[in-house]
């Protein structure tokens, strides 16, 4: 029976022991890939679905007020073919509403998704544009919430539902945009 010294060298040991080190740090490494990977699809998902969660109430409150806007619109219409107090008095408090509603509630809200999804649009220009635009919701109902308002001539009040139709139509671009960022619902 030869002996294990003859038949097995001292080189023949330390190559078996590097290859089987090799190949447990290769075996680890791949675990360690697969975490990583993991985490970072979790991540990932995560981030997805604070875009959509946060983005698809910035879209619906920016709906809302686009169809609060149109209301004033109308209100504004109403009141120019019929001068009547009651005409009046929905217009003053319809703004007076919408104002309060909009400074108190809807454009802290609409500042808070924003501030959410700022790390996580594409996009930059379009989080100054609609940071911008929520500085300027309410001027509109507030300029109409006043009696002065309507002391003045008709082509005042014909000037405010053109403002009106301008806010309109910026939100409506803001949505077109809004819509290119925010995943849809799946």
């Amino acid at each position: 029976m030869p002996d294990l010294p003859s038949f097995v060298s001292v080189d023949t040991v330390l190559a078996l022991l590097s290859i089987s080190i090799g190949v447990i740090i290769f075996l680890m490494q791949e675990r360690a890939d697969a975490k990583i990977n993991r985490i970072i699809r979790t991540q990932f998902r995560r981030q997805e679905l604070e875009k959509k969660y946060f983005g698809i109430r910035l879209i619906s409150n920016l709906q809302l007020v686009k169809k609060n806007y149109l209301k004033l619109q109308q209100y504004l219409e109403d009141y120019l073919k019929d001068h009547s107090q009651a005409n009046k008095n929905k217009v003053k408090n319809f703004c007076i509403f919408h104002s309060n509603h909009l400074d108190g509630y809807l454009v802290p809200a609409l500042r808070v998704d924003l501030g959410q999804l700022i790390g996580i649009f594409d996009d930059i220009a379009l989080v100054d544009r609609l940071s911008s635009a929520f500085d300027d919701l309410s001027s509109l109902f507030k300029d109409c919430s006043v009696d002065s308002a309507f002391e003045e001539s008709d082509s005042y009040l014909r000037e405010k539902i053109a403002a009106a139709q301008e806010q309109s139509k910026l939100i409506d671009s803001l949505l077109s945009k809004l819509a290119g960022e925010v995943p849809t619902i799946e």
